[in-house]
This record gives structure tokens, C-alpha cells and sequence, in this order.
């Protein structure tokens, strides 16, 4: 139904856009590595600065100074990930870049700070329909030109990546082609009107009560931003709100740039020099740089939702429980152990029931954008009951499958038995030390293998000033996984328990016979091609 992406235990890109991952916005100024970024004069020589190192760190020998460049304000390296943080004239670019000789070529994934979550009533839905109508160089050239720029918007950015480019010449091609945009934003007419009437015909969609509530329910809050049905508000849109809406996001949005791949300082700082010096010499627009409206109503109530769904298997119910923020990242770790380990508790026990049932998923998906809104889900699929009785053993005709496979009934079926692997794991004596080991060991081998690739530090070196992330902490991911204890998780799942918070069910169902139409429960249309 959804396929939602964890952060720690499964952050890896997906399939059409690996560089581009959810988070929490925290506000551009606060970003902790802006704090560190002196202003020195252009025509000063540039210090390369060393974060002091962790006492189990290594650095490889980094020179203590390099050429001067007119935009480039300051580089600060980080020791243990090898990450280069430079600082760009005007403080609206940061650009990252770790050097991984290793690789075959150069992953690059840009940011603008301004996505989903800073759009007002009037323009809800717009910045999706906007960055598919800008013009952009080779826009309509081969999908094959590795430069051409793929866009993808998110609750709280635009991100923009290529495919992965094969030397330093195709990244400066690429990053020229994105100063071009920037600087001179163009909207193609024709292409907004095609996204206009492809977002009110999704929209209308979506709209439908069965479609709305199995879409709330996994939202799991109410819309922050004002009014009514989003296809009331895409019906006002017009040629010139969507040319000042991207005149805005052009002109004003912070931008982070990250690179990762087989390039090195030396190579990349004439590159940046060269191409980002067309936005760094540009006037600021007298726009307000875009803000977030992050209070939502998180619907705390325990329910049902249900939704017919080609299942031949058997029922699948997805059981939805309150995860952590993005930026409480101890928080995100362990409840990624918790739900991995929670799997393997849950699949034991529902494979002990009358009716068997297999858990055949778990993911966190912290809360991004929004506070209060994280969710654990577990996905479980159950057996087909058996065939209806015969009118010869059911001289009454009772439907006694048909009742069994009411959601409500499937529904109480799982709670029953979640609720007590909820109760027992909640007392750290109760957890299993092997099983929790094998979370962790499987969990940690997948942290250890994602710093081998470029896609994984372009994606999230990205967004490190927007939500303040230190990018050693990254490098150290594994080590933390090893540190978590049984207690730990135990006080993560007490938090899950009967009677301390809501629990959703999401349930799917076949249709009945007599149903014409299977309603398309997928995840809501999104822009962003990931």
C-alpha cells in the first residue's frame, strides 16, 4: 500500500531518485554548521579548518591551506567522515563534498529549502506543479544526458540530482545547468497547464471518502495548512500565482549542494568557483525566505480503517504506532531495533494462532516537517479462512467466513495478540538477547554498508544545515547501533503499550463478490520521482 522509507535501519535511496530522503526541517539559520563558518575576506588565502578529532577517529593528511577562490568563504573538514563543508559568499549556498576515490563516478543531489509545507492555502499543491513546468537546460534533450536534472518535491524541499555523472566535467555541466535555473526562472505555460489538470484530476481522486480516510490514517494528523479540499484550492490556479510562486522559490530559497563520489577538494573548489558564482553574484530578491507551518492535530484516537484491496492471500493489516521526530536521533535509531525486533516477537507469536498470520514487514518513518507524527509500522498478512459451509452442513446459510473477515473482527484479531507481545517486551527481562542481537547485527551491517555509497552521503549531506546534522555522526552509525541495551528497547516499546497511546489499523480486505470496482488504495500521487 505505502512504501514508506526508515531512516536509520533502511536508509537507502529508492529506485528513481537515490539521492533524495525525508527529514525534519529545522530553521536555515540555526544549522550548527553555519555557526562555525568564519567571514574572511575573498582575497585572504582560505584556511582549511579541522573539526577536533574523535579519539578513535582517523584523517587522511588534508593540506592547511588552499588557493583563494572569490566566492568561497571558508571549508571546514570533518574528521571522521571525510566530509568537506564549504562555505559560499552570501551564506544562501552550503555545498558538501566528500571524496571517495574509490567510486566510479560522482552522485549530486541539490536542495532548495521550501517544498510542500511552506505553500499557504492559496498555493497548496502548487510547488509540485510549478517545478514540473521550469524550464530547465536539456530539459528536452535525451533522458540518456547524465547533466539533465530530475526534480523531486517533499514536504520540505525541491530537490533536484542527476544521474550519476561519469568525471568532473559532467558535474560542472550539471551545476551550470542548475545556476541557469536559478538565475533566470522560467515557467513553460504548457507544461504547468498539463501539471495543473494532472494535480485537480489526482486531487479530485484522492478527495473520495474511502480513498481520504485510508490516506488520513496513515497521515495520521490533520492538514497544517488552511481549508477544504486540495482540489478546491488547484481549481483557482492560474499562468502568473505559479510564475510568482517560482520567482519566490528561485530567488530566495536556501540552497545545500552536496557531492560524493571519485573527485577530489583540489578538483571540485575551481568547479564551485565556476558555476556558483552566477547565484552567489546575483541580488536577492526582496522575498521572505520560506517559513514552515509545523503545528498539526495528531489524531490520537485507536480506530479502524478499512478498504477493499485485491489481497488473494489473505487480509493484510497494517498497524500503525507513534515513532519518533527525525531530530532525536538516538530516538530513530532505536526504534529501528524496536521494529525489527518486534517482527520477529510478532511473526512467533501470530504463527501460534488458530488462524496463522506472518508479519511480513516493519519500518520506522520518523516524523519530518511536522512534530509529534513519527509512526512504527508493522504490516501483517493473514491466512484465508476456510470456505463457507455447504447448505448441506449450514442448513441456515449463515456467512460464518464472511463474518469472520469483518476488518473490525481482523482488526481485533491482531490487537489481541500485539497487545501482549506490547505488554511482555515491555520488561527489559523479557527481551530476548539473542533475537535483539540479531536486530542489531543485521541493522549495523546495513549502516556499515551504506557509507561505501555516494548515492547515501549525497542524499544526506544535503539537508545537514536544514536539520542540523554532523555529518561524523553519520560516519559513527554503526557504533551507536552496538550501544543499544535490552533496557532501551523495553522503554521504546512501554511507550507502545496498551493504554498509553493509539494505536491505528489499516486494513485491507478483498471486495466483496458483488463489487464492481476495487477501490486503488496506493500512496497519494507524488512529484517526486524517487
Amino acid at each position: 500500500m505505502l512504501h514508506p522509507v526508515s531512516f536509520e535501519s533502511r536508509l537507502q535511496p529508492s529506485a528513481l531518485s537515490r539521492r533524495c530522503l525525508r527529514w525534519r526541517v529545522v530553521p536555515f539559520a540555526v544549522g550548527a554548521m553555519a555557526c562555525l563558518i568564519p567571514h574572511l575576506t575573498a582575497a585572504a588565502p582560505l584556511q582549511l579548518q579541522t573539526d577536533p578529532p574523535a579519539s578513535t577517529s582517523l584523517s587522511p593528511s588534508t593540506p592547511t591551506s588552499i588557493p583563494p577562490a572569490s566566492i568561497v568563504r571558508s571549508v571546514i573538514h570533518h574528521r571522521a567522515s571525510n566530509v568537506y563543508t564549504i562555505s559560499i559568499r552570501g551564506q544562501r549556498i552550503l555545498v558538501h563534498l566528500r571524496p571517495m576515490p574509490e567510486a566510479t563516478g560522482i552522485s549530486l543531489c541539490i536542495r532548495l529549502l521550501g517544498g510542500e509545507l511552506s505553500e499557504t492555502a492559496q498555493t497548496r499543491g502548487l510547488t509540485a506543479a510549478v517545478v514540473a513546468a521550469w524550464t530547465r537546460p536539456d530539459t528536452d534533450a535525451s533522458t540518456t544526458q547524465p547533466a539533465n536534472l530530475r526534480s523531486a518535491v517533499t514536504p520540505e524541499s525541491v530537490a533536484f540530482t542527476p544521474r550519476t555523472l561519469e568525471s568532473p566535467d559532467a558535474l560542472s555541466k550539471a551545476l551550470t545547468n542548475f545556476a541557469s535555473m536559478i538565475v533566470a526562472p522560467t515557467l513553460d505555460e504548457p507544461r504547468f497547464q498539463t501539471a495543473h489538470r494532472q494535480t485537480l484530476s489526482r486531487a479530485r481522486a484522492v478527495g473520495s471518502p474511502g480513498f481520504a480516510a485510508v490516506v488520513q490514517a496513515m497521515r495520521q494528523s490533520t492538514d497544517p495548512r488552511a481549508g477544504g479540499p486540495l482540489s478546491t484550492h488547484v481549481e483557482r490556479w492560474t499562468p502568473d500565482a505559479a510564475r510568482e510562486h517560482l520567482t519566490t522559490l528561485a530567488s530566495n530559497a536556501p540552497i545545500e549542494i552536496a557531492i560524493a563520489g571519485n573527485i577530489t577538494l583540489a578538483q571540485a573548489l575551481p568547479i564551485i568557483q565556476q558555476c556558483l558564482a552566477p547565484i552567489a553574484d546575483a541580488q536577492p530578491a526582496a522575498h521572505v525566505t520560506p517559513t514552515f507551518n509545523r503545528a498539526a492535530d495528531r489524531d490520537i484516537s485507536t480506530g479502524v480503517v478499512a478498504a477493499a484491496f485485491p489481497v488473494p492471500e489473505g487480509p493484510i493489516v497494517q498497524v500503525l504506532l507513534p515513532g519518533p521526530d527525525i531530530d532525536d536521533l538516538a530516538a530513530v535509531r532505536q526504534f529501528a531495533v524496536v521494529a525489527q525486533y518486534l517482527q520477529s516477537e510478532l511473526d512467533a507469536a501470530f504463527k501460534a494462532q488458530p488462524r496463522p498470520a506472518s508479519v511480513i514487514g516493519s519500518v520506522v518513518i520518523p516524523s519530518r516537517g511536522l512534530k509529534n507524527l513519527g509512526t512504527v509500522m508493522l504490516t501483517i498478512r493473514l491466512k484465508n479462512p476456510e470456505p463457507e459451509p455447504t447448505l448441506a452442513d449450514n442448513p441456515d446459510n449463515q456467512p460464518v467466513a464472511q463474518t469472520f473477515q469483518q476488518p473490525e473482527a481482523i482488526a481485533a484479531e491482531v490487537r489481541s495478540v500485539l497487545e501482549v507481545v506490547l505488554s511482555r517486551c515491555a520488561d527489559a527481562n523479557q527481551i530476548d538477547q539473542p533475537k535483539l542481537t540479531t536486530a542489531i547485527d543485521a541493522i549495523t551491517a546495513q549502516a556499515a554498508q551504506r557509507l561505501s555509497d555516494p548515492d547515501y552521503w549525497a542524499s544526506v549531506l544535503s539537508f545537514t544545515r536544514f536539520y542540523a546534522i554532523n555529518p561524523d555522526d553519520l560516519a559513527h552509525a554503526a557504533r551507536h547501533y552496538q550501544t543499544i541495551t535490552r533496557a532501551d528497547i523495553a522503554s521504546r516499546i512501554a511507550t507502545l503499550g496498551p493504554g498509553t497511546t493509539r494505536t491505528r489499523f489499516v486494513v485491507l480486505v478483498p471486495p466483496p463478490p458483488s463489487s464492481p470496482k476495487v477501490l486503488p488504495v496506493d500512496k497519494p500521487q507524488s512529484t517526486e520521482d524517487r
